[in-house]
């Protein structure tokens, strides 16, 4: 499930949205944009001493009709919206479990990085005055072992996207 939102307002931007819906704060008047991204990813487990990659596979983030002030930047940050990965049944996953890699920047740089759920991690920051642009992003959750069972897991994401300086 992918949520497209808009964010609209000024001097700086800041949105911040969940899988709930969105959630918007310290907004002004002038900037936009347009930001396409997962609410959600999930990990089919087969084998719990081995890694497993998200789906959907790339997580697509895309931005565009971006009008931010002279010199701004777009910076877009993602974190765990709960501790630990919904399974099926059994033990959960930690949030913390999950890494991913970024690649195809347009428009900015991707950054790689770990999930938290304290904390947000930038995956990507446009160029100044940017327009459009997005990154792919492959995330991994790591071989949890132990006690867990193989099976779909699923996590909630939070997304924040600013308007900067850089």
């Amino acid at each position: 499930m992918s949520c497209s939102r808009t964010c609209r307002k000024a001097a700086w931007l800041i949105c911040v949205w969940a899988s709930s819906g969105p959630y918007v704060s310290n907004l002004a008047a002038a900037d936009t944009a347009s930001v396409l991204f997962p609410s959600s990813i999930y990990f089919q487990v087969g084998d719990v001493g081995r890694n497993a990659v998200g789906n959907p596979n790339p997580v697509m983030i895309r931005f565009v009709k971006a009008e931010v002030a002279a010199g701004r930047v777009l910076r877009i940050s993602v974190r765990a919206a709960a501790q630990s990965l919904r399974p099926a049944s059994g033990q959960p996953i930690a949030a913390a479990n999950i890494s991913w890699t970024a690649s195809g920047a347009t428009g900015g740089m991707g950054f790689p990085g770990n999930l938290r759920t304290s904390t947000y991690s930038t995956v990507f920051q446009s160029t100044p005055n940017p327009s459009a642009g997005g990154v792919d992003l492959l995330f991994t959750l790591a071989g949890p072992g132990g006690r867990i069972r193989a099976g779909a897991h699923t996590l909630s994401l939070e997304w924040k996207v600013e308007s900067v300086l850089p």
